[in-house]
């Protein structure tokens, strides 16, 4: 550190404090953030067991987060499931959340949250109220699939990039959305985190995407993961 007459005088100011009120003063420094992702809760195999002390874990946590950012794929599947097994589903997931954490929290939809596409499976016929992303937004109160917020001296952005395609879905932001996204952008100068639930930049998009017989690089869509580690992370000013 170069010596200067401030933080002299900081380090000056901070010796005559007493222990804790020196680390109120570091606290406030900080914004603490919980990543919480792709619990696919179902009533089988112990998945609600498992969200339970996810979200447990979460919270013991020193010190606790300020905030919670949830991936997406909350449940495990609506895509095939039909109304009643997706609202079993919800309702699980709904359980654990009021139960364990009372924490502010915003959610990023999953290709799992999705409800109906395959029709047949799911009964559907996709004039249903809450089909497709329907469900995600009436369970949360969402107006759209996508939003942003500020929270402390951060910004924050919970994208949609689970587009649906006639082969099903792919990773992507759409036009409509994007205009959105650098609007928003613009009108902040805070830092700023994007959240979506397939990583929008991945490094396992090269991995075994190299043809020894053709010499070219394939980098194709199933290559992708969107599936994350439950991750803690603090974020400094």
């Amino acid at each position: 550190m170069n010596f200067t007459r401030r933080n002299l005088l900081a380090a000056g100011a901070a010796a005559l404090l007493p222990l804790d009120a020196i680390a109120s003063v570091t606290a406030k420094k900080r914004l603490r953030v919980a990543h919480m992702t792709d619990f696919h809760i179902q009533p089988e195999l112990h998945a609600t067991e498992g969200s339970v002390k996810a979200w447990r874990h979460m919270m013991a946590q020193h010190p606790r987060p300020d905030l919670v950012l949830v991936g997406g794929d909350m449940v495990m599947d609506s895509w095939s499931a039909d109304k009643a097994r997706t609202q079993l589903q919800w309702d699980l997931y709904h359980r654990v959340l009021h139960d364990n954490m009372d924490l502010p929290a915003h959610h990023a939809i999953g290709n799992h949250d999705i409800w109906g596409i395959n029709k047949d499976a799911s009964h559907t016929s996709g004039q249903e109220s809450l089909w497709s992303k329907n469900w995600f937004l009436d369970t949360f109160g969402y107006s759209r699939t996508y939003h942003s917020f500020d929270f402390q001296d951060w910004h924050f952005a919970m994208l949609d990039n689970v587009l649906l395609t006639p082969d099903g879905y792919n990773g992507m932001i759409d036009g409509e959305q994007l205009d959105w996204l650098k609007e928003d952008l613009s009108r902040t100068s805070k830092p700023t985190l994007l959240v979506s639930h397939i990583p929008l930049l991945s490094v396992t998009g090269i991995i075994q995407g190299y043809n020894t017989q053709t010499g070219e690089w394939n980098v194709g869509g199933n290559i992708y993961s969107d599936y994350s580690t439950l991750a803690y992370q603090a974020i400094d000013d």
